[in-house]
């Protein structure tokens, strides 16, 4: 297989706050025509956007739009079927009636969302609404009828996925708890992904990691034929919701904690999803296309550089009919997941399929990296309805993981990108 064409990395910030790319379910990048458009956070959490003129060939000024709450305002962008951008950003709090903090919209949860004041414009927003209840970690979709749809981690204790759509009258007419995971108040991490077609059938996938158990039950799949109304398995059979972790819905994954890497669609509008190990012995990275009624899986560990195991993992398919796997390779001599956080010699590579992912070529490095520095945090242009995926643009974040408190760090990293 041919090595990919990956341009050569460009800088997008010198003041990036220390999540700035964070994280693979929140899209940062969406083509509109002729334009890509960024988002991205600098410090400590200034939502920033730039766009990039194809036919010219250059980037716009970066644009501050707002600021958040602390380094997890991890801004989700999407795209109308009108051009105009859409955003949601901001909270990472619940509410505490302990807290001498006030009880405002970022305390309570609530993201913010954005429109763009015009189509393909990154460079004026208006208000379009708020939504969440002590959520964050958002991931925004933009249907084929323009209904904006979010899954979130958060809601009563124990946290876990919400589901929230909105009219284009702007009514939040669906709030569904999907997943349940019974640890009481502890914490629950759920890396929720939404991923929408073309036809209006979504799918949304999500792992199980609490405390004190400290692992990941595994990770499940769930799909919506009508909008967000009603979901089932993804073969369409029943499923009692909020879905504990059923194997009958789960998305291949191999290792003692399974997270979720990414969902995403296809040109032939099925559904793909890469799942990556955090524990440690190490099980794996798989990627797995469902068709037929079942999940069709790939091993991608064989493709990476030799001694190098996946730290995160975002994938995308191309309109060129590619898949295209983004990863965060760390030593596989670290042997724990807090050894291998923003570990120095972490660098992002790419994987390329061109036979619907059955094979993919051997890894390529994008990030040239800084002796001592991390690239970390990568993230592509994810699939959707009105995306235009001709020209998927990386990013990742070039730094330190930050030494402040409440997420909230001195430090400053850097922003990169290339295209792909």
């Amino acid at each position: 297989m041919p090595s990919p064409d990956i341009s050569a990395p460009f800088r997008l910030s010198r003041r990036g706050s220390t999540r700035a790319t964070a994280y693979g379910f929140a899209n940062k990048s969406v083509r509109v025509g002729d334009t890509t458009h960024a988002v991205w956070l600098d410090g400590v959490s200034s939502v920033m956007a730039a766009s990039f003129d194809h036919r010219a060939g250059a980037w716009s000024s970066p644009v501050y739009v707002d600021d958040g709450r602390d380094n997890h305002t991890c801004p989700t962008l999407t795209a109308a079927p009108d051009g105009r951008l859409r955003l949601a950003y901001g909270p990472r709090s619940c509410p505490d009636p302990f807290s001498n903090e006030p009880m405002n919209a970022w305390a309570m949860g609530k993201f913010r969302m954005l429109q763009s004041a015009a189509p393909g414009d990154s460079s004026k927003w208006g208000r379009l609404s708020h939504v969440g209840y002590a959520a964050t970690y958002g991931c925004l979709v933009t249907d084929h009828l323009g209904r904006d749809h979010i899954v979130y981690n958060g809601g009563n204790a124990p946290p876990s996925v919400r589901y929230e759509r909105r009219r284009p009258d702007d009514a939040w007419d669906r709030d569904v708890r999907l997943s349940y995971d019974d640890v009481g108040h502890n914490y629950t991490h759920t890396g929720a992904h939404l991923a929408a077609r073309r036809d209006g059938v979504m799918a949304c996938a999500f792992h199980y990691f609490s405390s004190p158990r400290d692992s990941s039950l595994g990770v499940c799949a769930l799909k919506s034929e009508d909008g967000g109304e009603t979901w089932t398995a993804m073969d369409g059979s029943p499923v009692r919701l909020p879905l504990e972790f059923t194997p009958a819905c789960a998305v291949p994954s191999a290792g003692a904690c399974p997270y979720l890497g990414t969902l995403a669609t296809d040109a032939r509008g099925r559904f793909l999803a890469v799942t990556h190990d955090m524990g440690d012995p190490y099980g794996g990275c798989l990627f797995s296309v469902y068709e037929r009624g079942g999940w069709r899986t790939t091993r991608l560990d064989p493709f990476l550089p030799a001694g190098m195991r996946v730290q995160s993992a975002s994938a995308t398919a191309d309109t060129a009919g590619r898949v295209l796997v983004i990863v965060e390779c760390a030593d596989a001599k670290l042997r724990s997941v807090a050894e291998r956080w923003c570990h120095p010699a972490n660098r992002v590579w790419l994987l390329v399929s061109s036979d619907e992912g059955r094979t993919f070529s051997n890894a390529v490095r994008v990030s040239e990296g800084d002796p001592g520095v991390a690239d970390w945090l990568p993230t592509i242009s994810h699939t959707g309805p009105n995306h235009d995926l001709r020209s998927p643009l990386v990013m990742w974040t070039r730094g330190v993981s930050g030494t402040g408190r409440n997420c909230i760090d001195p430090e400053r990293t850097e922003v990169w990108a290339a295209w792909v």
